[in-house]
This record gives structure tokens, sequence and C-alpha cells, in this order.
């Protein structure tokens, strides 16, 4: 057989490449028949392609990415996609980021917020992934004296790191019971498995974690869970390296709508059975818990963000310390040059009054903004980007998380963050 054309698949053109003459045909019927990938387009098309790192919690919210990498979505867009989990969470994660070792990430949206106002030259907020709450289960050890929440007030509580959204949840939990912020003691544990030790041991009374990645511990009995704490807020945002973001906006946005396709599909009710069974085995949960937790999830996976999830995680930052006091808009208070907290890719917005898109950031990251627009003013100190690149994404992964640290007040906690 005689092959006179193939299809390219390139995200950048998608054109049809001629095998005889090279040159690339101005429609299908200039070719007569179509196949591939052969092993020669196959390096064409390698050589097209762009790598971008993303990176999530290994938790349920984020197998649509894992699925369509799987399936070759992403491949077939041209776009050599990568995955790395991060245990130890949001924090890992913007650190990561800074330390250019992924490109994208899925975090808490507190976390985000928090990372994008404190180092707004290096990343920003380009998108929402889950648009439900986030359910954190308030747990102890199985023999433990506490059997409500309240008996936790001025006990020492397990995060992942200062800033982390297992840190700044425990502040949401203190203020709607009315605790002191000041009482509040810490320790950073790094991942789940640094809590399941320290609980053990005794160096932690208490620890919040999203519910469903805890159950097999409250299953199995080696944990309680004595309360949940919901966020008043979508609990996911899509973080990203502004350098990535100003170079690679519309492949970011390719790898949304191909995710979101498998998000459509996962929530569709004819295949619920099927999917609550595939959550139950990937992620070791009962059929009921899957259930439960496929039913709750509502994902939006959109390069959109609500004005009304800046300012609430704003506020809470600032009332606990980590962000300084602004003038209520997410806008921290002193001069300097001003950038901002989103993002402005050239995206669709979700059709909302309160969503932050092209049309209604009013200027692009380097420029003025307008009052649509949320803005953070860098720190009075030198913003920490060291490591930050303004090369192409690499390949790079993500790093593991670090070492437990003393138990500390907030006044400890403030130095620590502000100086992070």
């Amino acid at each position: 057989v005689t092959v006179t054309g193939c299809y390219v698949s390139s995200r950048k053109a998608g054109d049809l490449i001629c095998r005889t003459s090279k040159s690339v045909c101005a429609d299908e019927s200039d070719c007569s028949v179509f196949v591939g990938p052969f092993f020669c387009v196959e390096r064409l098309q390698m050589a097209n392609m762009l790598n971008l790192r993303f990176g999530g919690v290994p938790e349920h919210f984020n197998a649509p990415f894992q699925i369509a990498l799987e399936r070759g979505f992403f491949r077939e867009a041209a776009i050599d996609f990568s995955w790395t989990d991060f245990p130890g969470g949001s924090g890992q994660m913007s650190k990561a980021l800074e330390g250019d070792e992924v490109d994208v990430c899925c975090v808490l949206s507190e976390a985000g917020v928090l990372a994008a106002t404190r180092a707004p030259s290096a990343l920003c907020l380009v998108g929402t992934y889950v648009d439900s709450p986030l359910t954190w289960g308030i747990h102890v050890k199985t023999d433990s004296a506490y059997e409500r929440p309240e008996d936790l007030q001025g006990k020492v509580f397990g995060i992942s790191r200062w800033g982390s959204g297992s840190h700044l949840i425990a502040f949401v939990e203190a203020r709607q019971r009315g605790w002191e912020p000041g009482e509040m003691r810490f320790l950073p544990v790094g991942d789940l498995e640094g809590a399941r030790k320290s609980m053990q041991e005794g160096e932690i009374d208490g620890f919040l974690w999203e519910k469903f990645t805890t159950k097999h511990l409250t299953d199995s009995g080696e944990w309680r869970r004595i309360g949940n704490t919901v966020t008043p807020w979508p609990c996911f945002v899509v973080l990203a390296r502004r350098t990535v973001a100003d170079a690679h906006s519309a492949e970011i946005q390719t790898v949304l709508e191909i995710t979101s396709r498998i998000c459509e599909e996962i929530k569709r009710p004819s295949e619920f059975r099927q999917w609550t069974e595939f959550f139950s085995s990937r992620y070791g949960n009962s059929l009921e818990d899957a259930a439960e937790w496929l039913s709750g999830v509502k994902w939006r996976c959109q390069a959109s963000v609500d004005s009304s999830l800046v300012s609430q995680c704003s506020q809470y930052l600032r009332e606990v310390g980590v962000l300084p006091q602004g003038d209520g808009n997410g806008v921290p208070e002193g001069e300097g040059d001003r950038v901002s907290v989103v993002h402005s890719l050239a995206f669709p917005a979700r059709p909302s009054s309160d969503s932050i898109s092209t049309e209604a950031v009013a200027e692009d990251c380097s420029g003025a903004t307008g009052s649509s627009s949320f803005v953070a003013q860098t720190a009075e100190e030198p913003t920490n980007t060291q490591g930050v690149s303004e090369k192409a994404p690499g390949k790079d992964g993500g790093k593991k998380s670090e070492g437990s640290q003393p138990v500390s007040s907030l006044a400890k906690q403030t130095e620590e963050t502000s100086a992070s």
C-alpha cells in the first residue's frame, strides 16, 4: 500500500503532512489515505511536544488527570504530560513550584491564594479544579481521652507544613469554635505517614485531613474521627509557575479541557456504579464510602477563579496572621509593585458574575489592575524566588516532604512563615 499522507496530531498546528513532498496539505482531500502514527510521524510529533509537569495530592480528586494520561489523551494533543504525587500536600507543592520542580499543581484553595500572594512574581492562580468544598476529618488516637472537637482546645495539632492546608484549616476550626488563635499549637509532620507516627508516639493530639483519605485509619481502629470541618469555599485551585502560565497558557487550557471531559464522564449517572467500583479499588475505600465521595464531589476544571474564593481565603489568612492586613479585597497594605494573583489567561470564563477571566482582569500580570482584579503586593522583605527558572518546562520531579519541626506557638509560626 502506498501511503500518500498522514495526520500529525499537533496542538500547535494540527497540520496534515504529505509524506512525499513533506509539505503541509491544504485539507484532507489533498491526501487519499490517512494513517498513523508511523515511526517517522512519531518522531515528528515528539519534536513538537511540550513537556508540562503537573502535580497534586495522591487522592481521589486527581484521578481524572491520571486517567487522561493513561488513555494517551495528552499525547494526542502533542503535550508530554507528566504527573507527580505530593503526599506532603499543598505546602510541599508550593515549594516545589517555586523550586522549578513542577510547573502546575492542583492545590487547596487557601494554600493557593497564600502562595500566589506571597510570591506573586513566581506563582499565580490559573483556574479552579474542584468546586465542592473539602470535608476535613478531625482525628485523634483511638485510645485517647478526646471525645469531642472541643476537647482539643489548647492541644497540639499536627500539620503537614507551616502555611499548608492542614495548618490553615485548623484556624478555621478554631474560629468556628471561638478559640483564641494565640492558644493554637502545632507540630509539622510532613505528610499522612508522618502524622501516623507522631500520633502513635504522642507528639500530637489531633490531626485534620480529608476524611475519605484517612478512612482506612478509622476503619482499622488506629484513629478515631471526632468531628468534621467543611471549608467555606471550593476546595482545589490550579496554581502555576508564572513563567509557564505566561508562555504556555494555551497548553494549560488544553490539559484542563481534556481532564474536564474525563470529569464529565465520571459524573454520568449511567456510569456511577462503574466509577464507584473504580475509586473503591484504586484508593482502598469501601463501595459505600466511594459512592458517598463520588456523589458529593463537583469538578469544575476550568480556567476561571471566583472573586469570592480569593476574598474569603484572603480574609482567613489575614485573621490568622500569615498575611498582612489589607483593604478587604485580598490586597495587603503597604508600598511596592503590585501584580495579579489571578493570571489573565486567554481562557473563556465560567458564566458567573463572580468569575475572573481575561475579560474581568484589567491588565496582564505586569500591569496595573482594575477594581475587578485581585492583586497582591510583594512583601517588604525580598520574595524568596530563588530557583525559579525562566527556562521552558523540564522533566524534574517533586521533592519528598520535609522532616518534623518543634511544636510552636502562633507567634513562632507567623515568624517562620513570613521568613519563608
